[in-house]
């Protein structure tokens, strides 16, 4: 779970330190090790994304059924949102992974 999380944490700072080199004027996805790294972080962050409004829509329901726990029929909502989560966070992820593409003469001026 911890892993989980600094995963997803460095694939979001991945994107930031990426954002910010393009800010400055840099081509950082020129490099194709950083293209590859850049879909590996965008699949991760769009995930991650997803995955951490699962978890707080979970901690939201289980503290408002605090004392009498979450209805099953809560909890496989949950459970069904889970996976959906995953198979949509890594369908999108890989669509958007696809758009990096070394940064073309015309755009990079």
């Amino acid at each position: 779970m911890i892993a989980a999380v600094v995963l997803i944490l460095a694939s979001w700072g991945v994107l930031v330190l990426l954002g910010i080199a393009r800010l400055l004027g840099r081509r950082p996805t020129a490099l194709q090790w950083v293209r590859w790294i850049a879909r590996i972080a965008i699949v991760g962050a769009i995930i991650g994304g997803g995955l951490a409004t699962w978890a707080m829509t979970s901690f939201m329901d289980g503290m408002a059924h605090f004392d009498s726990g979450i209805p099953p029929e809560h909890r496989a909502l949950l459970d069904s949102a889970f996976w959906g989560v995953i198979v949509v966070g890594a369908v999108l992820g890989l669509l958007a992974a696809s758009r990096v593409r070394e940064p073309s003469a015309r755009r990079s001026r």
